[in-house]
């Protein structure tokens, strides 16, 4: 099954894997940001969600983050995104107010009967912004997810307001209802475990203050992997997936 470039005039340019738009244009959507939409949607193990949600007749979307794609080296992509917010600049914002055009657009020529998101570390960073501002984007899975980036070391000795003022905690008006399940490594040195487990105790905190008696976030803590413990396992990617599906299935039961 190829990677399909959508073919809208669009802010940004959407891909997708899954059935033909044309022939099946109403089928339930996952967006999924990881890197580049080519590694997100094709690349292993990256991908694995997105294989998984494809089995269960989803379509799974995508788009390159900032600083991600043909030519460009994922690796680097972070200082790139340091050095731009250090020169006083958000590209972040207007990067999110394309995506939710492009979403718009899409889903009013293509309406599907569920829309939710995920994303792997800067792409979890991205898909809780969008979901903050998008109320049909419905639920959330993070895998390993940034949520401060003034914590990362591309960060440090650097100031950057304008980046710190996009910490997720600071979405905790527009999540603190949505289903949200979130994975990380129980040492993570690379996005920090307790900024993650911080991020979802006070999403819950907000849903109890306001009246939700078991509030709908998740927290799943298992042994970190790969470089700084920030490797995401198989069994991880195939459990948010699937929580995702059910979740999107659930909502019109």
């Amino acid at each position: 099954m190829t990677l399909k470039k959508i073919s809208l005039d669009l802010p940004l340019p959407l891909f997708y894997k899954g059935s033909d738009l044309e022939l099946e244009p109403h089928l339930p959507t996952v967006l999924y940001l990881g890197l580049s939409a080519r590694e997100s949607l094709e690349v292993d193990p990256y991908n694995q969600p997105t294989l998984t949600l494809l089995e269960k007749g989803f379509r799974v979307l995508s788009v390159d983050l900032p600083f991600h794609g043909k030519d460009l080296q994922a690796i680097k992509a972070m200082q790139r995104w340091a050095e731009i917010f250090a020169s006083g600049q958000d590209f972040i914002t207007p990067f999110l107010e394309n995506l939710e055009k492009s979403l718009r657009a899409f889903f009013s020529r293509f309406p599907s009967p569920w829309f939710g998101a995920m994303g792997l570390s800067r792409g979890g960073f991205v898909a809780a912004h969008l979901a903050a501002r998008l109320p049909l984007c419905n639920p959330l899975v993070g895998f390993a997810p940034l949520t401060r980036l003034t914590s990362i070391k591309e960060f440090k000795d650097l100031s950057c307001p304008q980046a710190e003022a996009l910490a997720l905690s600071s979405l905790q008006d527009s999540l603190y209802s949505m289903p949200l399940k979130a994975f990380i490594g129980n040492h993570d040195t690379r996005v920090g475990t307790d900024l993650c487990f911080s991020w979802i105790s006070s999403l819950a905190a907000e849903a109890y203050k306001r009246g939700i008696r078991s509030p709908p976030q998740e927290l799943c803590i298992t042994p970190s992997i790969g470089a700084a413990g920030h490797g995401t396992s198989k069994e991880s990617f195939t459990a948010g997936a699937l929580f995702l599906a059910a979740q999107m299935r659930g909502a019109l039961s």
